[in-house]
């Protein structure tokens, strides 16, 4: 039924084609941390790509610290975008009067929209509504909205994925530009040491979350190797990280309200970023710097490291033959039967963080 919707949604507006030279591009990224983080080489190849256009990003208020450095962006524009605010929407018609708003904003403005995640027929469809010509993913709620439809490869890499997009925008091969940063270099601020091991215990989605206790036992081992830092960005994140701290035999500090430049920066000098599948880990392998990543719901195949079997990154996760479900909305009575990243052991991760180490 819904399809049938969005087709006829699809209609309302004329098809425009793809221009092959695009003066005004709009890169649609409605997600947070992480997954800017694994769009930003796109950016930067679309750049190189279209030296002389100008680059608007539409992404979420929250994520708009991801990209505001972008040296390959010209301008940014924010949206709350429906089913991406991490709350529940005010009733059902909602994010359809939205778009019709947004549709007029960006009426005009833009010559092509580039709609970077694979599944976001919202964003494809305010483009389309908009007047502008769109490029997108060839999946079924997308393509009523498409003006050039690109096949999306189940099990690549988000960051591949991206890049393809922008190939077939181009019209030829692209690649990742280190001519375009994202952030700025700075310093680190808060006196953190250099050569630390860093945590980030924190996650989005409390089904990625590991038992604290593991990282007690973890942050103890490894404070044989080197100082540990914790960093936290919430008050949640924060109380989590104190408990942990609290239950420490050994010393450990805390890298509290960084900006995302500083937090690059402390990342860049340390040995080993661990953590779950969380923004701050691929900040940590967007820089360079070794990792050890908890997966579980969330699949390393496409936000892992890149490419995969690096000796710099380890990926620890279960042998269960659900993983990965790419479900990250388990209601908290449901989170006591979804325990894909609980049930690691802290040996595993103490291991793999010895491999990375040596």
């Amino acid at each position: 039924m819904r399809l049938r919707l969005l087709q006829a949604a699809g209609a309302l507006k004329r098809q425009r084609e793809v221009p092959p030279t695009p003066r005004r591009i709009l890169v649609i990224r409605p997600d947070h941390l992480g997954d800017l983080i694994l769009a930003a080489p796109a950016v930067a190849a679309l750049r190189d790509a279209f030296p002389s256009a100008g680059l608007t990003a539409w992404i979420g208020p929250w994520g708009e610290p991801a990209w505001r450095h972008h040296a390959a962006l010209d301008a940014i524009e924010v949206c709350p975008f429906p089913g991406f605010t991490r709350a529940g929407k005010p009733n059902p018609l909602s994010p359809y009067i939205r778009a019709r708003r947004e549709a007029r904003s960006l009426a005009g403005r833009f010559d092509v929209a580039l709609n970077l995640r694979f599944d976001f027929w919202w964003g494809a469809m305010v483009a389309r509504w908009a007047g502008i010509p769109v490029v997108g993913y060839d999946l079924p709620e997308c393509r009523p909205f498409l003006s050039l439809a690109v096949p999306y490869e189940a099990g690549r890499h988000e960051t591949d994925q991206s890049l393809r997009l922008v190939e077939a925008l181009a019209g030829g091969p692209v690649a990742p530009s280190e001519k375009w940063p994202l952030f700025p270099e700075v310093e680190p601020d808060q006196g953190l040491p250099s050569g630390a091991i860093a945590i980030h215990p924190g996650a989005g989605a409390e089904v990625k979350l590991w038992d604290e206790a593991g990282w007690v036992q973890v942050a103890g081992e490894l404070s044989r190797d080197g100082p540990i830092v914790f960093t936290a960005g919430t008050k949640q994140e924060l109380a989590s990280v104190e408990r942990i701290r609290a239950a420490m035999p050994a010393p450990a500090e805390i890298g509290t309200d960084l900006s995302l430049p500083q937090l690059a920066a402390f990342y860049r000098r340390c040995r080993l970023v661990l953590g779950p599948d969380n923004g701050p880990l691929h900040l940590a392998r967007y820089v360079g710097t070794p990792t050890v990543t908890l997966f579980g719901p969330t699949d390393p195949r496409l936000f892992g490291p890149r490419p995969p079997g690096s000796a710099d990154h380890e990926v620890v996760r279960l042998p269960w033959r659900c993983i990965p479900c790419g479900r990250l909305d388990y209601k908290p009575a449901e989170l006591s039967y979804h325990l894909c990243v609980r049930l690691i052991e802290p040996e595993q991760v103490i291991e793999a963080a010895r491999r990375v180490l040596a």
